[in-house]
């Protein structure tokens, strides 16, 4: 029984290591646009573009992403998005998002933005990257500052 244990330990392990690519490295996710749509009811709505850029030799091939944005530290937009595209390896690949900001969330802002009148905003962008079922999510994060001006462009 022990020896079917240790056995089964081994092969899993194996298996489990098969997803691992030896110098593998995170693609980068750079924000390229973010501008503000025509809104469906009282929340706003924007458009995120994302740039992925791929740097390894093997094709990325990602099933889903899930993202979280916060401007001011505002959790404002969440999202999912799966017909994502297969990017090639040293390349890179366009991707847009359409989101609809949380609404009560988005009230907090205006709150702060009349109390604290500004044009730029830190923006945080959490992104998490499946690339298959066996393998670990691959978490990307990006910080920035958004200006008012290019908003309303």
């Amino acid at each position: 029984m022990a020896k079917i244990l240790i056995s089964l330990v081994m092969i899993f392990s194996l298996c489990s290591c098969a997803w691992m690519r030896p110098g593998f490295e995170s693609p980068t996710i750079q924000v390229t646009r973010f501008s503000v749509m025509e809104s469906q009811g009282l929340a706003p709505r924007f458009a995120i573009t994302l740039n992925i850029i791929n740097h390894n030799r093997q094709p990325l091939e990602i099933d889903g992403l899930s993202y979280a944005l916060e401007v001011e530290e505002i959790p404002l937009l969440t999202g999912v998005k799966s017909d994502l595209p297969r990017i090639e390896g040293f390349s890179e690949q366009k991707v847009t998002l359409s989101v609809t900001a949380d609404l009560l969330n988005s009230l907090d802002l205006i709150s702060q933005l009349t109390r604290q009148p500004r044009d730029q905003f830190t923006y945080t962008l959490r992104a998490k990257l499946n690339i298959g079922w066996l393998a670990p999510g691959i978490t990307v994060e990006k910080q920035g500052e958004i200006s008012l001006r290019t908003l309303t462009r």
